[in-house]
């Protein structure tokens, strides 16, 4: 997937950048390497780390 940002006057929602986040996070991996780090207290957490940062980031 590819994207083209341009500047233009048209007005965009907070939700506009989601998409283009999104797919850089993807393309670095950020899940999987979020997912090996292990906490003490939750070795194997029954939501993964990965699913809780996408969560929040929207």
């Amino acid at each position: 997937m590819r994207f083209e940002i341009v500047q233009g006057d048209e007005l965009l929602s907070s939700h506009s950048g989601l998409a283009l986040v999104g797919e850089i996070l993807d393309t670095i991996g950020f899940s999987k390497r979020l997912d090996k780090v292990a906490l003490p207290d939750h070795p194997a957490p029954e939501i993964s780390h990965g699913d809780v940062v996408k969560a929040m980031i929207g």
